[in-house]
């Protein structure tokens, strides 16, 4: 049971950590495993009208678990599937929204670290590469040492 006593399972799958971090990104992952393994089909949304299902997927958004007990029962699982695919395909977005993230800080900061080595060995002080003596005691313009 990966959410709390406090909270329902509905309400759980709703909360999505923003910051990108390699833990949010396994509770994202989590939370998409979750909901395929409670194996509600896509493919559901093609059986009704696209306005209707759209209007049942923003209705459970907003409504609260506890009032959509109150639902009739065909009502309360239109609502209820229409609610998981939106949900899946938010938790999907996100998770790929925030891989992109991740590997783009590791390119900044691959970058980052490349320009600080470039700083330390060719930075003010230190030797531009048009001075560095070629390991066979040549100048790099053909003019041998003196």
């Amino acid at each position: 049971m990966p959410w709390t006593i406090a909270s329902s399972p509905l309400a759980w799958l709703r909360e999505m950590p923003e910051a990108p971090s390699p833990g949010n990104l396994n509770l994202l992952l989590e939370r998409l495993a979750h909901m395929r393994d409670i194996g509600v089909d896509p493919a559901i949304a093609g059986l009704v009208h696209e306005y209707r299902f759209c209007q049942f997927a923003r209705e459970g958004a907003v409504a609260p678990a506890f009032l959509l007990s109150d639902y009739s029962m065909s009502r309360w699982r239109a609502t209820l599937a229409a609610t998981l695919v939106a949900l899946e395909c938010r938790l999907s977005d996100s998770i790929i929204d925030m891989f992109d993230k991740l590997v783009g800080a590791l390119f900044t900061r691959a970058r980052r670290g490349q320009e600080c080595r470039y700083q330390a060995t060719y930075g003010p002080g230190g030797r531009q590469p048009h001075e560095i003596v070629q390991p066979d005691n040549r100048r790099p313009h053909g003019g041998t040492r003196q």
